[in-house]
């Protein structure tokens, strides 16, 4: 038999590393910026790093420090940031491993097993959030070396560690609030390390109590800081109105917390590991879907033959106590309260909102530990324990690659959108609105939207906190429909950044790539146009293609760091060139991108978008060539004709009378039924 040494203690770290680079690592050249990312990168090339302070002074006026440090050392290209924040999720599980190994050092096995599912705990499915989410990251690791510090003060040099695990937990605690629950749970800890040297409860209970005087003291100075004397322009938008409630209407306040901590909790225990075993989430129709599977499997497998064969020391290698597994639940169950609370005060929960997930970030630590806590509870033996944490990872390992790969739709979607605007719209005037039917990303957000689309033109004065442009959901302008027709102010923005701007100097899109089409600028020669919403009727009316230019100062062009390469020039490149050139009417370019197209056998995939080409085409004298392009279009789209008669209705307006145009309008009506040169109804 071939001897096979086992892993040392050592290895730990990198079996976390590995575990970490299966679930989140191979999709992350893919990944790129989201939701509050967005606003980072747009202060970053728009203004001082100064400014970073004046725009987290909304809510949380020491948290930019995180970003002054960083930005300069990284940079903005989503890669760097990906890696970056997956490293610090990484530190994160390591510091916990230790933390815990300095409390409970006899069980190195066990808080492995519960270091690792923390590592890709399901409830969190916001990584691919990197510029954001590394402040999480952050404070996660300033809160474990908070803890390791106060407990290895125990051990000597007192005064030492405890300053440094004040000044982790006040770094930690006023970047942001998502600890201040989780920090509560140091007097249990300290309980549980002074009892084992300790003999009587009542000392125990008195040196604990003592200990914690200090963190304490911090952790109030904190809640009375954040709730009392914190002033926030605007107003705060995370009061704790639970509070109030509580207070106001008591009976109706503690129904509501109990239904909030019930369905939170329930899901962030258990709830959260049946939702990746959903039969829609199991689909083998994408092709990757497959491979996920497999990773998935190997991350299983390579889990389990690791943790079988991982070398600890010999009194730590037997069963776990009763009471170690029942300290490891209580300190679990109180973690996943603890780490919710906050969301629960400003009455907020894990199980409401497309974000709310993060509310369960503080709780993962908890999670994690009940999670091994009941199984060494239970007692199998040792090989069963192993199987099921390995099932676990698998099961993790699977759900994160697929939210994972909806992020990098999302990106994909964005790249595109935002580089055939620019080709669409190489200048875009400032105040101007850019108003959609319905929010066109996920994970993103109107405000974020605007600073990506912002940052596709030139920067206005570094010293000026105005948006040039914004984008609109349709539904979400409260203005009527009358009052946008008639001409109204548009104002919005995001802490320190404004925007106004008049309706009538709107821009209306339409960006539905899963329906096989570009971007499409419309103008209220769209009115007809069957596959648009009602709810872009009113915007497109409004649609001021007048605030486009076509050329861009300076020659600018999208920092590739943000917004990756230039795509290779697809359809929609020639589609959106071919529009700009309509807008300006010059129909010879129309002619050339055209042919240029067919070269290189380029097509639409919604036959519509031969529209400006077949009027390139007839303003040129090509009629033939715009007849054909127009009987492609009826080929497709049946429900055209009306807009095809009036397109065609405008086209001979503007045509000098000729043989040529006769025999085209002729064709045209025998073939389509139409009535020209008469307008359609």
């Amino acid at each position: 038999m071939i001897f096979r040494p086992p892993f040392s203690i050592k290895t730990i770290p990198v079996f976390f590393l590995l575990v970490l680079l299966l679930a989140f690592g191979l999709l992350i050249p893919s990944l790129g910026l989201y939701w509050d990312d967005w606003p980072v990168v747009f202060i970053a090339k728009t203004n001082q790093v100064s400014s970073y302070w004046q725009f987290y002074e909304y809510d949380r006026p020491f948290s930019a420090w995180t970003y002054v440090l960083l930005i300069p050392l990284l940079g903005v290209k989503p890669l760097v940031w990906q890696i970056f924040t997956l490293l610090l999720r990484w530190g994160a599980v390591c510091l916990m491993w230790v933390t815990l190994n300095r409390l409970w050092p006899k069980h190195t096995q066990a808080i492995t097993w519960a270091a690792v599912l923390f590592a890709i705990y399901p409830i969190f499915d916001q990584q691919p959030v990197s510029i954001a989410y590394s402040q999480h990251w952050i404070c996660y690791i300033l809160f474990f070396l908070s803890i390791w510090a106060m407990l290895k003060a125990e051990q000597g040099r007192w005064w030492l560690f405890t300053l440094l695990a004040l000044l982790a937990a006040a770094t930690e605690l006023w970047t942001m609030e998502y600890f201040v629950g989780l920090d509560l749970i140091r007097p249990l800890l300290l309980f549980i390390l002074v009892s084992q040297t300790t003999p009587t409860r009542r000392g125990q209970v008195l040196l604990t109590l003592k200990k914690w005087v200090p963190y304490l003291m911090l952790w109030l100075a904190y809640v009375l800081w954040r709730i009392f004397v914190l002033k926030i322009p605007g107003g705060d938008p995370n009061t704790p109105v639970m509070l109030s409630t509580i207070v106001h209407a008591p009976l109706d306040a503690v129904s509501h917390l109990f239904q909030a901590v019930l369905q939170d909790v329930t899901y962030t225990i258990a709830g959260i590991w049946f939702q990746p075993l959903q039969a829609q989430s199991l689909s083998l129709a994408r092709p990757i879907f497959p491979i996920f599977l497999v990773v998935a499997i190997l991350s299983a497998t390579i889990a389990f033959f690791y943790m079988q064969r991982l070398s600890v020391d010999a009194e730590d290698d037997g069963e776990t106590s009763t009471s170690w597994s029942r300290q490891v639940i209580i300190v679990g169950i109180i973690s996943v309260l603890l780490g919710i609370l906050p969301a629960w005060m400003i009455d907020r929960q894990v199980t409401i909102g497309l974000y709310g997930s993060r509310f369960a970030f503080a709780a993962m630590f908890g999670a994690s530990l009940l999670m091994v806590g009941v199984l060494e509870w239970l007692r199998p033996r040792r090989v069963a324990k192993i199987l099921i944490i390995a099932v676990l990872i698998g099961i993790a390992v699977n759900y994160q690659l697929r939210i994972s790969n909806q992020y990098r739709d999302v990106w994909e979607k964005q790249r595109n959108f935002y580089w055939q605007l620019h080709w669409r719209a190489p200048y875009i005037q400032p105040g101007t609105a850019i108003i959609s039917d319905q929010e066109i990303f996920s994970y993103v957000g109107m405000y974020s939207t605007s600073m990506a689309i912002t940052l596709l033109y030139p920067p206005q004065d570094q010293n000026s906190f105005a948006m040039p442009l914004w984008f609109f959901s349709r539904v979400r302008i409260p203005a009527s429909s009358e009052t946008l027709l008639q001409g109204t102010l548009l104002q919005e923005g995001i802490r320190n950044y404004t925007f106004a701007g008049q309706s009538e100097n709107s821009i209306a899109i339409n960006y539905q790539p899963e329906d096989l089409r570009c971007l499409w600028v419309l103008s209220d020669k769209d009115a007809d146009n069957k596959l648009l919403s009602s709810a872009i009727d009113v915007p497109l009316q409004i649609s001021n293609l007048s605030r486009i230019k076509e050329n861009t100062p300076e020659n600018w062009q999208p920092n590739q760091d943000i917004f990756g390469e230039e795509p290779s020039h697809q359809w929609c490149f020639y589609y959106q060139k071919a529009e700009l050139a309509r807008q300006y009417q010059k129909w010879d370019e129309i002619v050339r991108l055209g042919h240029e197209a067919e070269q290189k056998d380029l097509k639409p995939l919604d036959a519509q978008e031969w529209f400006p080409f077949v009027e390139g085409y007839a303003h040129t004298g090509k009629l033939d060539k715009a007849y054909q392009l127009t009987v492609q279009i009826r080929r497709v789209n049946a429900h055209v004709d009306k807009r095809l008669c009036n397109f065609w209705y405008h086209i001979i307006s503007d045509q000098k009378p000729s043989p040529e145009l006769s025999k085209t309008i002729n064709h045209l009506n025998e073939q389509f039924d139409f009535n020209l040169p008469s307008k359609c109804d």
